[in-house]
């Protein structure tokens, strides 16, 4: 961490915000192992009602489209697969978790609306280049931007000087951060997620790092909420990402009609 921003009150309150629920982690720790059993998944999901109703809840969302539906969380589990799962257990708890104060109500709709549109665009990239794993991507995206929302909890005023000298300076959030001697989003990112102890594999690595940068200014581009940054994308910049992830067959009309209809269907994670 940035050693002038090290003792900064964000950075030792962190431990005030809401813990991880605990029902929700051991779920997702037990859908990573290749030891679990589907019985065991399951029965462990069923202990937490709440928890139940909104994986079903989104299971039998546009954006899964399973026939039919399912009604138990069995059957949840045998049409998506442990991984998909693990990706709605993961996304629906956290969005539950940081919600800020009413004043901040446009500030947080704008946050998941683009939080979502990076979801989604990484999901798309991650099969299209046929990534292990697309559904881990999706989360990557979701939590991307989790850091901002740290602010939102911890300092709401910090919040609010830092989108303005971004915002009148034209910059990202974190280079304004830096300029404001605040830390940056992404440092709090990673130190939340950590107390959360949710695996590194979905919040970091240069992989997932290229495939963000990318997804995170699609969802930009098609004006898919905010995230506080105020920087203007190239299309330089924009084809230099597209590069790292060696997708040389780009076809922008095809992606982008699949991202309008798969953000469509994604609304459930939002208000679901």
């Amino acid at each position: 961490m940035n050693p002038a921003v090290a003792t900064h009150p964000v950075t030792y309150q962190i431990d005030r915000l809401p813990p991880f629920p605990q029902v929700a982690l051991k779920l997702y720790e037990k859908l990573q192992s290749t030891t679990s059993t589907l019985e065991e998944v399951s029965q462990i999901l069923r202990t937490d009602t709440a928890l139940s109703a909104k994986v079903l809840k989104l299971a039998n969302s546009g954006y899964y489209s399973i026939p039919g539906g399912v009604k138990d969380v069995k059957r949840a589990f045998e049409f998506l697969g442990f991984n998909t799962i693990a990706q709605i257990v993961l996304t629906s708890s956290v969005t539950n978790l940081l919600r800020g104060s009413d004043g901040h109500a446009h500030f947080l709709k704008e946050f998941w609306r683009h939080s979502l549109g990076t979801a989604v665009a990484a999901e798309l990239i991650s099969k299209k280049i046929k990534r292990k794993n697309p559904s881990e991507s999706f989360t990557t995206g979701l939590l991307h931007n989790i850091g901002k929302l740290v602010y939102l909890e911890l300092d709401p005023e910090g919040l609010d000087s830092v989108l303005s000298q971004a915002r009148q300076l034209e910059l990202n959030f974190d280079e304004a951060a830096i300029q404001l001697r605040k830390p940056m989003s992404s440092e709090l990112s990673e130190m939340l997620l950590k107390q959360w102890k949710i695996p590194e594999s979905v919040w970091c690595g240069s992989a997932a790092t290229d495939l963000v940068a990318f997804a995170r200014h699609y969802a930009t581009w098609k004006h898919q909420g905010h995230n506080g940054d105020f920087r203007a994308v190239s299309d330089s910049l924009f084809q230099e990402e597209l590069g790292k992830l060696a997708f040389t067959n780009f076809d922008e009309k095809t992606f982008s009609e699949e991202f309008a209809v798969q953000m469509e269907k994604a609304g459930a994670f939002l208000h679901g």
